[in-house]
């Protein structure tokens, strides 16, 4: 069992950005969960394909289909997740149902108007969504449909091409959503490093100084390894890792598991004494003396490092204490998973070397196998 202080001191720093990287990252849930960024950029990745403005918005006519409109919280809701089986058989028959309309024009004394009525087409569904094609304005849309209709016999296989090519659309939305997540993502890390005075070059100077402090932090990130890799049933969520929720319990448990490691992070600040915050008291969460607008010290900016003195400002101070707020901000912004990751690596390593468990001797008076 490895048992170096620069291994105890990197799992401390590790553990203490997976700590505050959980944190941005439930501030991250809240923004998405309040802001509807998934449904919205779901409708906004549909109209920017289906939006045809030689025919009609598609987008809107699929939203409004009773399979799609199930999956609506309430009528001014949208949809966060749509299934490409559903994608599939909502679009075949939107498409359908344009061949089954005759549009009658009005003489010009009428100013043109336009009425629609239905008719009962007859055929196979696959040559009824080929009769609803057809009355298609050439458009990308259009041709994005007679691409993927060709050499189809059946709407068995047009669905498999339809469901093929919607995941591979989603694919992309998930790509476009995960940068704009990681871009509100290095702002809340910002958001939570200033609030919390995380300063790297701090925190990497009392955990080389502070024996004790070091070997309670990295007790603390032993237990939690242990904890998320303790033997689970195979539908449970492994929320450090990032899969999906299969089951209410999970839910549940994942939520109680969440509210365990804000508790910890509390308990590593306040109990533990972790050299970040502005002065927290675990009597009450407030920053003790941190006098926003003062120059004495104590005050934010005495804090920052910045010292006024006759000749001036100590510029290195200042210079190291942002650099450290900034590796801070890069690090926390890496995100809870990749932390997680390292620590579990790390641990794993400090774990081993353990003397392994002895086989039990066989008897002495065993006979012999023929």
């Amino acid at each position: 069992m490895f048992d170096l202080p620069v291994l105890d001191f990197t799992i401390s720093i590790v553990f203490v950005f997976f700590l505050f990287s959980l944190f941005a990252a439930a501030l991250l849930e809240l923004v998405n969960t309040v802001r509807k960024r998934r449904a919205r950029i779901l409708r906004d990745a549909l109209d920017k394909v289906m939006n045809d403005p030689q025919n009609l918005n598609y987008a809107e006519l699929l939203y409004n289909h009773p399979i799609i409109e199930a999956s609506r919280k309430n009528p001014e809701s949208l949809p966060s997740y749509i299934a490409a089986e559903n994608f599939a058989t909502a679009l075949i028959a939107v498409i359908t149902d344009q061949g089954r309309k005759v549009k009658i024009t009005m003489n010009a004394d009428n100013s043109a108007q336009e009425v629609e009525r239905n008719i009962i087409s007859s055929g196979t569904p696959i040559a009824q969504f080929r009769n609803g094609l057809d009355t298609l304005e050439p458009s990308n849309f259009q041709q994005l449909l007679v691409s993927l209709s060709q050499f189809v016999n059946n709407t068995d296989q047009l669905e498999k091409k339809l469901i093929t090519w919607y995941n591979g659309y989603m694919d992309r939305v998930s790509g476009w959503f995960k940068v704009q997540s990681q871009k509100i993502l290095m702002v809340l890390s910002a958001i939570v490093v200033l609030i919390f005075y995380v300063d790297f070059f701090h925190l990497a100077r009392e955990f080389w100084d502070n024996d004790k402090l070091r070997n309670e932090m990295v007790r603390s990130a032993v237990e939690t390894v242990e904890k998320a890799n303790r033997p689970q049933d195979p539908t449970e969520w492994k929320n450090l890792r990032g899969n999906e929720v299969t089951s209410l319990d999970s839910l549940k448990r994942d939520i109680n598991d969440r509210y365990a490691l804000v508790d910890s992070l509390y308990d590593n600040i306040v109990d533990r004494s972790l050299p970040v915050g502005w002065h927290v008291t675990k009597e009450k969460w407030k920053w003790k003396g941190a006098k926003l607008w003062s120059w004495g010290k104590g005050s934010f900016l005495h804090e920052l490092g910045i010292k006024i003195k006759v000749l001036g400002i100590n510029l290195w101070g200042v210079i190291l204490n942002l650099a450290g707020l900034l590796i801070s901000v890069l690090a926390i912004s890496r995100g809870a998973p990749f932390w997680f990751d390292t620590l579990n690596k790390l641990v794993n390593l400090r774990n081993s070397g353990k003397k392994p468990k002895t086989a039990a001797p066989e008897p002495a008076n065993q006979l012999p196998q023929n």
